[in-house]
């Protein structure tokens, strides 16, 4: 059974005292890898490991061009190991493979954009009357503690990591308890891109009392990014304000798609079809509410009805499967049921 350990300061390791924790497949409800559990000491631990990188490393001061050339290497090794990024995402919740693949895709350009964004961005100059002139500057801000969530594991890690890293931060990822295995992968990969020990580390773990709290609540953190429920979202900006620490967060929500009797009604078939059934509709955004013009009302239905039953169900490993027939982890599935 494979083990997927922290990723700290260039190497992975396991927790400092042992601990572990299963990974679960959904589908199979069987265990099929063996996780490092963090504690607050390897969340210290990690904070240093980028501190460090940051104050001392090469990392903030190699320049855009350096870094954007290590980036797109990230990317490379990406695409050469796209099937394991996306069974990874598939064994640990449960997204059907084709969905995974489409994932890995998109974190793949996520790197790439941000690689070449930051080398590209241009601030502001300011006239003055003296003659002089003033101007603005984007610069590293030191260690940004990302914490992602369960439903796209790989993309909105990279969504949220790649940001911070182009512009010359280090960062501390912890990725959600469920779904942590395609972040080691994808830390593994930046190891032997070249990112230099510190600059990307990932740390496993629960978040209440764990590594999670830890690490929002550590005074040499300088930005905390994190995506998933409003409660801990709440929970984060209180512990974060103590130490005057910036978080940028997204909670995300469901929304409602408008369709009007103009519309083009396969396509407004499909993308509702898509806005909630995506994913099993473990979507930050999904489209739970639709709002159909009373003259197209029967129509859209009709069709709609059709193409949700079409939607083909079963294993997330098969290629075939539209709608997987598990979801992401036992707590959810109550969640849902309830």
């Amino acid at each position: 059974m494979e083990f997927f350990g922290h990723i700290i300061n260039g190497e992975e390791v396991p927790s400092l005292d042992g601990a572990t924790m299963p990974d679960i497949d959904p589908y199979t409800r069987e265990q099929w890898a063996t996780i490092a559990l963090g504690s607050k000491a390897d969340a210290d631990r990690a904070v240093a490991a980028a501190r460090e990188a940051f104050e001392n490393g090469p990392w903030p001061r190699m320049g855009f061009e350096k870094r954007q050339q290590l980036m797109h290497r990230l990317a490379d090794l990406m695409e050469e190991h796209a099937d394991e990024l996306a069974m990874a995402d598939t064994r640990d919740m449960a997204k059907p493979i084709t969905q995974a693949h489409h994932d890995v895709t998109r974190s793949i350009l996520n790197v790439r954009f941000f690689a070449d964004h930051a080398r590209g961005s241009l601030a502001d100059a300011y006239p003055m009357d003296t003659g002089h002139h003033g101007y603005s500057r984007w610069e590293p801000v030191g260690v940004v503690v990302a914490i992602s969530p369960w439903n796209f594991p790989l993309m909105l890690g990279t969504w949220k990591v790649m940001p911070a890293l182009a512009w010359g931060n280090t960062v501390v990822w912890k990725p959600a308890e469920d779904t942590p295995t395609s972040a080691t992968i994808l830390a593994r990969l930046a190891i032997e891109a070249g990112f230099p020990p510190g600059v990307l580390n990932v740390v496993h773990g629960y978040g209440p009392d764990s590594a999670g709290a830890a690490l929002t609540e550590n005074p040499d953190v300088d930005r905390i990014t994190f995506t998933g429920e409003s409660g801990t979202g709440k929970v984060i900006s209180g512990v974060a304000a103590k130490n005057l620490i910036p978080v940028s967060l997204e909670l995300g929500g469901k929304g409602a798609n408008i369709i009007f009797d103009d519309a083009d009604l396969d396509n407004a078939v499909h993308w509702a079809i898509e806005a909630i059934f995506r994913n099993a509709g473990q979507v930050c955004l999904a489209g739970s509410r639709l709002y159909v013009q009373s003259g197209i009302y029967d129509e859209f239905i009709t069709r709609y009805k059709a193409a949700a039953e079409a939607l083909v169900m079963g294993d997330p490993k098969d290629p075939s499967t539209q709608f997987s027939s598990a979801l992401a982890s036992e707590e959810h599935f109550t969640k849902v049921e309830s």
